[in-house]
C-alpha cells in the first residue's frame, strides 16, 4: 500500500443495515436510527438523529469527537444546542472505539511520542486509514437514505475527530464545509497532520477552532452552523 493517505477508490456493497432505535428521554421528539456498513471488510456502527418532524430531505452535520464515539444523547444534545432543528446528525464509531472497541489493540496505539516502535506507528497508520475511509463510507450509506441531502453536508470534529477529520475533509469533496478543533487527545495520527491537511479545505469554508477544543456548542460554532447547513 502506498504510503499516502487516500479514500478507498473503490465501492464494495455496503452491507447496510438500518434500525430504529428507542426515544432519547430528554429529547423524545427526535427520531433516532442505529446504521452499519462495511469499509474495508470491517463493519462500522454508527447513529443518526433525525429531526422530529418532516420527511426530509435534510441537510447532514457528521460530528466525530475527541472520544470518537459520539452516543445518541449527545448528538440530541448537539442538535438543541445549536438550534438546528431541521438537520440531521450523524456520528459513527471509530475503529477500536465504541462498539467496535479493542482494548488491547487501542492501547497498542502510540501517543505523540515519535520514539514509538516502527511497528507501533504502522499501526497507527493503518487506524488513520481505515478511520478516513469508514467517514467516506458513511457518506456513502447516507446516499441511500431518501431523507438525506447529500449536497449539503457539513463535518464538525474535536480532538481526534477533529484530526481525522481534516484529512478527510480535504480528500472528500462531497464536504460542503467544515469546523475543526484538532486537539492532541487520543491516539497518534501520523498521516491526518491538520497543518498538511486543512489547507487543502479551500476554497471551502473552514473554521478553524484551534488545538484547544472549545465547547461543542460554542457560538462561534452555532453561527458557523447556521451560515453553512443551510447554504443553497
Amino acid at each position: 500500500m502506498s504510503e499516502a493517505l487516500r479514500l478507498s477508490g473503490y465501492r464494495e456493497p455496503l452491507g447496510l443495515w438500518v434500525h430504529g432505535s428507542s426515544r432519547i428521554a430528554e429529547a423524545p421528539a427526535l427520531r433516532v436510527r442505529e446504521i452499519a456498513f462495511s469499509s474495508r471488510g470491517d463493519r462500522v456502527s454508527g447513529r443518526v438523529v433525525l429531526p422530529a418532524d418532516g420527511a426530509g430531505p435534510w441537510p447532514v452535520v457528521m460530528v466525530q469527537t475527541d472520544a470518537a464515539a459520539t452516543s445518541r444523547e449527545d448528538l440530541a444534545s448537539l442538535a438543541d444546542g445549536w438550534a438546528l432543528g431541521d438537520a440531521a446528525l450523524v456520528s459513527i464509531d471509530f475503529p477500536l472505539h465504541g462498539a467496535r472497541a479493542d482494548q488491547k489493540l487501542l492501547s497498542l496505539l502510540p501517543g505523540g511520542d515519535d520514539a514509538a516502535p516502527s511497528w507501533r506507528r504502522a499501526l497507527a497508520d493503518e487506524f488513520t486509514r481505515q478511520a478516513v475511509v469508514d467517514l467516506e463510507r458513511t457518506l456513502d450509506a447516507l446516499a441511500a437514505f431518501e431523507w438525506i441531502d447529500l449536497d449539503r453536508v457539513v463535518f464538525v470534529g474535536f480532538g481526534l475527530g477533529g484530526r481525522i477529520g481534516s484529512a478527510f475533509c480535504a480528500l472528500d469533496a462531497r464536504i460542503a464545509a467544515a469546523a475543526l478543533a484538532p486537539g492532541p487527545d487520543g491516539p497518534a495520527t501520523p498521516r491526518a497532520a491538520p497543518d498538511e491537511w486543512m489547507p487543502r479545505i479551500a476554497p471551502r469554508p473552514l473554521l478553524d477552532l484551534g488545538a484547544d477544543p472549545p465547547s461543542p456548542t460554542a457560538p462561534a460554532i452555532r453561527d458557523f452552523l447556521a451560515t453553512t447547513v443551510h447554504a443553497e
